[in-house]
């Protein structure tokens, strides 16, 4: 069945049309969370004003996933301004999710107890935000709690490598208070079992830029990658290491990333497909083509997904995507850094799009 979707969607691209629902869907489903990250957008204990706390409603968590498995989508993304963990039906929405037969995947701290450790083990991919590979770091920059929230978290990676059926991916947000310990948490990584370590530019907001690195740092920084790179190998562990020191070693990449959208990658693309294989569902129902952009084409609390998907303003995101696309300009600002540039090289070339 996934084989046919993915066809469908391939046809789509080709034909300026859309047959089936999106291969992935990331649902924020609430905003609070139990660390407090000092990147964090929401919860960093720099931001003044916290939101206030809320969370999606269980029953129209069942709607919406209805909606989306009907319209033939393959893989549920749980997400959050926050931990999704912490949602007080997080253990049926997963069941649900099950029930209906499709792929799940979520994106956690790992700070949580046996109970939903156990329910995790059935998940497709978990992506961890872990940015410090000791106690010492992470109590630093991600919580204020004792070392017994770092073992409880280094216990349930473990866990979710060696027993979980799907994949274990850590998530590093790059910052001035932990790039010096990338080939520690490199070693930490292969020596827990987990499957990859992406390496991620921290995205800039104003409570932030102190984390930015200076010049002088992101010189020290390219000679600890160079170093992490040679050492690959030996430690087995799948990293975007190279792209990481590929980035960090452009002129025009300035104090971390604040002049990031100057940057252009050796897999940088000139179309965007994205309209047709993802869509990002916000708490407050508002529906994006993508996770990196506010251009909402929809509100999930107004109309049904199968009515967003379709409708004439994600046709003309698909198009614009396709024929119009202009990385770093309008909505497309923050695509220099996207993940799914490699997916997009895929369709390109397969298909010659």
């Amino acid at each position: 069945m996934k084989a046919s979707k993915n066809f469908l969607r391939y046809i789509g691209i080709l034909r300026d049309k859309v047959f089936t629902g999106p291969e992935i869907v990331h649902f924020h489903i609430n905003n609070y969370c139990n660390l407090r990250c000092l990147y964090c957008w929401f919860h960093s204990p720099q931001v003044k004003r916290k939101p206030k706390p809320k969370e999606i409603g269980f029953e129209d968590f069942k709607r919406i996933i209805d909606e989306i498995e009907e319209l033939g989508a393959t893989m549920i993304r749980l997400s959050g301004d926050g931990e999704p963990t912490m949602h007080s039906k997080i253990k049926e929405m997963i069941h649900y999710i099950k029930n209906k037969k499709l792929k799940f995947s979520i994106l956690t701290n790992c700070v949580f107890n046996k109970d939903i450790r156990e329910i995790l083990i059935d998940a497709d991919e978990i992506f961890v935000n872990f940015s410090a590979p000791n106690k010492q770091v992470y109590n630093e920059i991600q919580s204020i709690a004792s070392e017994i929230v770092f073992k409880n978290v280094i216990r349930n990676i473990h866990y979710l490598s060696i027993f979980g059926k799907g994949s274990v991916e850590v998530q590093y947000i790059i910052n001035n208070r932990n790039y010096k310990y990338v080939y520690e948490m490199m070693k930490l990584a292969s020596k827990l079992g987990v499957d990859s370590i992406n390496f991620k530019i921290m995205d800039i907001v104003p409570h932030n830029k102190n984390l930015i690195l200076s010049r002088e740092e992101i010189e020290d920084f390219k000679t600890i990658l160079e170093h992490c790179i040679r050492e690959q190998r030996k430690l087995k562990i799948k990293s975007n290491i190279s792209s990481i020191c590929t980035i960090y070693s452009k002129p025009s990449f300035i104090r971390g990333g604040q002049k990031r959208d100057k940057y252009r990658g050796k897999d940088n693309v000139e179309k965007c497909f994205i309209g047709w294989y993802f869509a990002n569902i916000n708490l407050n129902g508002d529906v994006t083509p993508c996770c990196r952009m506010n251009h909402v084409i929809g509100n999930i609390n107004k109309k049904g997904f199968r009515e967003i998907w379709i409708s004439e303003k994600s046709h003309k995101f698909r198009m614009d995507g396709k024929y119009f696309f202009k990385m770093n300009k309008g909505i497309w600002n923050d695509c220099s850094v996207c993940e799914w540039r490699k997916l997009n090289h895929k369709y390109l070339k397969g298909y010659q799009v």
